[in-house]
This record gives structure tokens, C-alpha cells and sequence, in this order.
């Protein structure tokens, strides 16, 4: 009789104990995860603040300034509602947006999947460009001057400074009606270094 009661008490021991270790362990899992959150939405904040600064920095310092940061993608980025928005940075993680926002209109785009990225800042006349190759042009407006029934034409020279081929898609944005402008190449690719010149024909 003492040794079945004895045994119950064990028993209702052991059940007490495997209780009070589930809770536990469900709080402590419960902490951790929340803790791994916090952690990738701080890495999320001090990687788009590094890229402000940089696009700052560089557009103070001037037309040709140029920067190469390390932007670090934290887990649980969603790809699709992060990158770049008329001046600011964008990282959605766990649902919530960490925001970062420049003093300048910013064009191009930033990497969005996990891990460690370089990224090219490089400052223009009204605007900073953002992205992983460095593409360059010689210069940023041209004026040419012409009288009715006339034709022109002029160049830019577009550089791949990066250290990976690199895709370039020109697109026209011409609002002048009475003017056509046609490119003499829209779309080629650049090796790290290469060279390609655009004929600009008015």
C-alpha cells in the first residue's frame, strides 16, 4: 500500500515536472525566436541608415562621387514589398517596413535577397544611382541647338566601373513633340571596364 502510493506520488511528480518544462521550453523558444527577430530587423535598420548616409555623403561631395557599401540582407526579408522608393530605402521584414530616407531623389535599385551585397552610391546632377554594377555616363544633359527642318546629333559615353558584366536598358523619356529623338542602341552589355558610346539623333 505504501509502495503504491508512493508510486503515485512519483508519478503525479513526473507529471508536474514534464508540465512546468513544456511551459518552459515554449517560453524560452517563444523568447528566442522574438530575440532573432529584433536582431534582423536591427541588421535590416543599420543596413538601409549605411546606404542613406553613403547617398548623402556622395551627393554633397558632388557629380562623379561615388561610394561602395556593404549592404547586408537580414532573414526574413519579403523580396516584394523591399527596395527603393522615389528617396527612400526599403526593407519589409517579418511583415513590417524598416525605412531609411535620403535627401535626394534616388534611381535604381537595391538587392533584396539574403546576404551580403556591394553596392555602388554614385552621385548625379539631380540624383543619386544605386546598384550592384557601377554604370556611369560621361554627362547628364545635352542641348542642341537646331533650326526648323533641321537634324543633330551628339553622344554619351557609358562605362561599366563595376567588376561584373552588366546589362544596360536605355529607355526614352522625351516629351517634345515637334523634335524626335531616336538612340542608336537601347539595349547591349558592358564587360567590367567596357566602354559603349549612344548616339543621341535629333
Amino acid at each position: 500500500m505504501a509502495r503504491a502510493q508512493a508510486s503515485a506520488e512519483l508519478l503525479i511528480i513526473l507529471a508536474v515536472s514534464l508540465v512546468a518544462l513544456t511551459i518552459v521550453y515554449s517560453f524560452t523558444t517563444d523568447s528566442l525566436g522574438d530575440l532573432g527577430r529584433q536582431k534582423e530587423t536591427e541588421t535590416a535598420q543599420a543596413s538601409v541608415n549605411s546606404l542613406r548616409d553613403a547617398a548623402n555623403d556622395v551627393y554633397t561631395q558632388g557629380v562623379g562621387a561615388r561610394k561602395k557599401v556593404l549592404f547586408i540582407v537580414p532573414s526574413g526579408v519579403n523580396e516584394a514589398e523591399s527596395g527603393m522608393i522615389g528617396n527612400t530605402f526599403v526593407l519589409n521584414v517579418y511583415g513590417s517596413d524598416v525605412y531609411s530616407r535620403t535627401n535626394v531623389q534616388l534611381s535604381g535599385n537595391i538587392p533584396t535577397s539574403k546576404g551580403g551585397h556591394e553596392v555602388w552610391v554614385t552621385a548625379y546632377e539631380n540624383f543619386v544611382a544605386v546598384g550592384l554594377e557601377n554604370i556611369t555616363v560621361d554627362r547628364t544633359s545635352i542641348y542642341v541647338t537646331l533650326s526648323q527642318s533641321d537634324s543633330g546629333s551628339d553622344t554619351i559615353t557609358i562605362t561599366n566601373a563595376g567588376s561584373e558584366t552588366a546589362s544596360v536598358d536605355a529607355t526614352e523619356l522625351w516629351p517634345h513633340s515637334e523634335v524626335a529623338l531616336v538612340l542608336s542602341a537601347s539595349s547591349f552589355t558592358l564587360n567590367p571596364g567596357e566602354q559603349q558610346e549612344v548616339y543621341l539623333n535629333f
